[in-house]
């Protein structure tokens, strides 16, 4: 397949995915959501064209995203003036690997539940990454000692969650967007928990690069203000998640 019809067909595949999301890939009524999916998208397209032309195999580019992401982390950890942005500029650009790697299967013929699984994985091992990226510049914008410890304490919550080491729904996969997805039966939510779930850290896009922005602003103008209070939102909503997760364990296996 020449780059066009490359490009054509991830286009495409996003698109059909996004409309099953509930969104129509329009401008409006999210117009940055739009420009930032487009931009990913191009660059993802230019990528797998080249990878497709190669053996690698497709979960190499779900390790590398993986890679990709703790590579900011350590970019933080640096924290001089070209590591920082350098971390910025790899957090904005985390999700263009997850864009490549279950096209790239598809082209390859190499689709999997497996390979879906290993997505979903390296998703939640990333938005761990993106927490302790964000948290390690905090502490050295603050020089506040207690963010080591909700570090620590948030590795702990993430690794200790019964969550990670179970399967949660079945994967389906579904011919109109040629791709694998969960089996997840939605149910209704009382307005608290939505509100908690919207503040809590999901990975989303929007809620990424407005954690990139404040770091910006932060970082130019010295303003800090809502990024001390960061690390304590955080870790109290994954706490109220992580132990929700372990009492729906325990009121399973009675």
């Amino acid at each position: 397949m020449n780059y066009k019809k490359i490009r054509l067909f991830l286009f495409k595949r996003n698109i059909a995915i996004f409309k099953e999301d509930g969104w129509n890939f329009k401008i409006f009524p999210d117009p940055y959501r739009k420009i930032k999916t487009t931009f990913n998208l191009e660059i993802s397209s230019f990528f797998l064209f080249l990878l497709n032309k190669t053996k690698i195999h497709p979960n190499f580019v779900t390790y590398f995203g993986i890679f990709w992401v703790y590579l900011g982390v350590f970019c933080f950890y640096l924290n001089n003036l070209f590591s920082i942005f350098m971390g910025l500029i790899i957090f904005f650009t985390k999700l263009i690997p997850d864009y490549i790697d279950g096209a790239l299967a598809f082209l390859k013929k190499k689709q999997s539940s497996k390979g879906h699984y290993l997505d979903l994985f390296a998703g939640n091992i990333n938005k761990l990454g993106f927490v302790i990226g964000s948290l390690i510049y905090i502490y050295f914008s603050t020089n506040n000692i207690s963010i080591i410890y909700c570090i620590f304490f948030i590795i702990f919550i993430f690794f200790t969650d019964p969550r990670i080491y179970k399967k949660r729904f079945r994967v389906l996969y579904d011919k109109k967007t040629s791709s694998h997805k969960e089996n997840i039966i939605s149910s209704k939510e009382i307005i608290i928990k939505k509100y908690l779930k919207f503040l809590n850290y999901d990975g989303r896009t929007s809620y990424s690069d407005l954690v990139i922005l404040l770091i910006l602003i932060d970082y130019i103008y010295e303003v800090n203000i809502f990024l001390n209070y960061l690390p304590w939102l955080w870790l109290s909503l994954f706490l109220m998640s992580y132990l929700q997760a372990w009492y729906k364990f325990y009121k399973k296996i009675k």
